[in-house]
């Protein structure tokens, strides 16, 4: 039972040890995906700056070719509606140019917040990875003691009969933490419930093994 016990507690520890890392995992996976969002926002904004950046070059384009239809109107009202499409334009392409410098502006921003980010994440790799490391040794520290343990408790069932064996090997499987407890004052120590002075009398006589009638755990005495 002594043996089983510090088994159990290291599967447990096993089991719970890497559970530890979950956290910092999920914030590594938070701080890639922050990045990422980071790089595409960076991409859109660029496609959008050279989109209108175009549409300005596009539009300088049409106030030259106005300019020419405007040095050549024989009227003055066809000299007017060029010159109110170049103001029109000019206008436009005053609009664009603002639009263009804060996007430019939003981008440096952004590779400002890139670098940083990088730079963080780099290092939260680095913390991970070594805690990782840790965790790997732990982990088979645990399996080097596990493997110690049943050494011994191949050697400890040896003498024990095979149906003593089976039934406690069924008791310790339904409970899942101890199959074997005392009785003390005439009381089960494992649910806490009261034993029958028969069942007592049979513990004290040492012929057969006696159950607990309310948690079914192996009784004893001291």
């Amino acid at each position: 039972q002594q043996i089983d016990t510090e088994m159990i507690f290291l599967r447990e520890a096993k089991h719970k040890r890497p559970q530890e890392l979950e956290s910092d995992r999920r914030r590594l996976q938070e701080k890639k995906k922050v990045l990422e969002g980071t790089v595409q926002e960076m991409k859109r904004l660029r496609m959008d700056s050279d989109r209108r950046e175009l549409d300005l070059k596009k539009n300088e384009g049409e106030v030259v070719k106005i300019q020419i239809a405007l040095n050549q109107a024989k009227t003055n009202q066809e000299y007017q509606i060029h010159k109110d499409q170049i103001a029109r334009l000019k206008g436009d392409n005053s609009k664009i140019e603002e639009e263009v410098l804060k996007k430019l502006g939003e981008i440096d921003g952004l590779a400002q917040a890139k670098k940083d980010g990088e730079a963080e994440l780099k290092a939260f790799e680095v913390e991970f990875k070594s805690r990782e490391e840790e965790l790997k040794k732990i982990l088979q520290g645990l399996e080097g003691q596990l493997a110690a343990l049943s050494q011994r408790r191949a050697a400890a069932i040896r003498d024990i009969p095979a149906d003593y064996l089976q039934l406690y090997e069924r008791v310790l499987a339904r409970l899942k933490d101890t199959a074997l407890v005392r009785v003390e004052n005439k009381v089960c120590q494992g649910c806490f419930m009261s034993v029958n002075p028969q069942k007592v009398n049979t513990i004290m006589i040492g012929r057969e093994l006696v159950q607990c009638g309310n948690c079914l755990r192996i009784l004893y005495l001291d």
